[in-house]
């Protein structure tokens, strides 16, 4: 069985659940949503596996935020830094999709483009936002490879990213250099010079 309630102090939707399962033991436990809509529909849910599972039939989908959790100790791989920032970018993408996403299935490349979008908005250059979708990309992977499902980032693509913003040496600084710099040194701005090495950045 499954009821919802309203949370004064927390001001969220709290759904519990109570299921027996066919071997006897008993799976219960509540989650709270800030939509009501949201809410009724994982307690719909509830009930309907409770059915499911008296029909010996048993449907376990994957809770968003849980799978997200076993992502981020998944990051452990990476270099300290790396999985710091894509931890930090995932949960900037979950605050993105409030409590629009509860289940792994309900993230599709619509969410994901529209973060894609959210985050150009907001003026940030196309390398930055590509280091983002990697962050996303990567848990996209990550949901797709242990939870057997189709994965939702498949086809989104880079943005072009620009150029570096880079100042070559003019013409009359370039001399005033070789003017002022001493004798050891001239050779080696005349062969990074000469060679396009040299740059100002």
């Amino acid at each position: 069985m499954a009821h919802m309630g309203w949370e004064k102090t927390g001001k969220r939707w709290r759904v519990f659940w109570h299921v027996t399962l066919p071997d006897g033991s008993v799976d219960k436990g509540s989650k709270s949503f800030k939509d009501k809509k949201v809410a009724n529909s994982f307690k719909d849910h509830c009930e309907e596996r409770e059915k499911a599972l008296k029909k010996a039939e048993v449907i376990d989908p994957v809770l968003f935020d849980e799978a997200v959790s076993h992502w981020m100790d998944s990051c452990q791989r990476y270099t300290e830094r790396t999985a710091f920032l894509y931890v930090r970018e995932v949960r900037l993408f979950m605050e993105f999709l409030a409590d629009g996403v509860v289940y792994i299935t309900d993230l599709t490349r619509f969410d994901i483009n529209g973060y894609l979008n959210h985050q150009m908005s907001r003026g940030l250059i196309n390398k930055t936002v590509n280091n983002t979708m990697c962050a996303v990309k990567s848990l996209c992977k990550y949901i797709h490879e242990n939870y057997g499902i189709d994965n939702p980032a498949a086809g989104v693509k880079k943005l072009k990213e620009d150029p570096p913003d880079v100042r070559f040496l003019t013409e009359e600084q370039y001399q005033a250099v070789l003017k002022t710099c001493s004798k050891v040194v001239r050779p080696w701005i005349l062969f990074l010079a000469n060679t396009g090495v040299w740059r100002q950045a």
